[in-house]
């Protein structure tokens, strides 16, 4: 009795044995297959973070819109002048820059009130645009820019009204220090 007892523990023993040896195994393939999930989702996140900073092909305007040969990138959150720009920056492109008519039109079709790659700060009623060119044409909502009326008042940032039904009227001049959405732009 005995012996048939230290036989059938070995044998328990044996499948035990076969049993661990067999979820080690299974182991070791939930861990090939996690590693290989880990490096395809760091290569997922290496592509989302390309396409958020937009390095992609400049043929291509992914996540943004196109018209023309530019591409546009529209917030959707607030933020001042000074960081809008930063973050279109950080997007390799900078704020808008309006050079035609067509392209007005097309901004105020975005239906946002939204800042605009313009401003005066560096010397009063000079409006530069963030390229360094100084401003041609223009279409200012009448009677901007005003400093909002009072010379004590700094209101050195155009920003793009979007409810005046003359597309081509506007600008408007705001405290750089207040919130707007935005619109970056960069040439594909």
């Amino acid at each position: 009795g005995l012996l048939t007892l230290v036989f059938l523990c070995k044998s328990e023993l044996d499948q035990e044995q076969t049993s661990y040896k067999e979820l080690e195994d299974k182991l070791n393939q939930l861990k090939d297959s996690y590693n290989d999930l880990a490096k395809v989702r760091e290569q997922l996140q290496q592509k989302l973070e390309i396409t958020r900073t937009n390095k992609l092909p400049k043929d291509k305007c992914p996540l943004w819109v196109s018209f023309g040969p530019s591409c546009y990138y529209i917030s959707s959150e607030v933020k001042t002048w000074e960081e809008s720009r930063k973050d279109c920056q950080r997007r390799n492109s900078d704020l808008v820059i309006i050079n035609s008519d067509e392209e007005q039109k097309f901004i105020m079709s975005l239906g946002k009130r939204v800042w605009l790659g313009l401003t005066d700060q560096d010397e009063e009623n000079v409006w530069t645009w963030v390229d360094g060119t100084t401003l041609a044409k223009s279409y200012w909502y009448h009677p901007q820019p005003d400093n909002g009326g009072d010379e004590h008042i700094e209101e050195d940032c155009a920003e793009l009204l979007n409810y005046n039904n003359d597309l081509l009227l506007t600008w408007n001049d705001k405290s750089c220090l207040k919130t707007n959405h935005w619109i970056c732009e960069t040439v594909s």
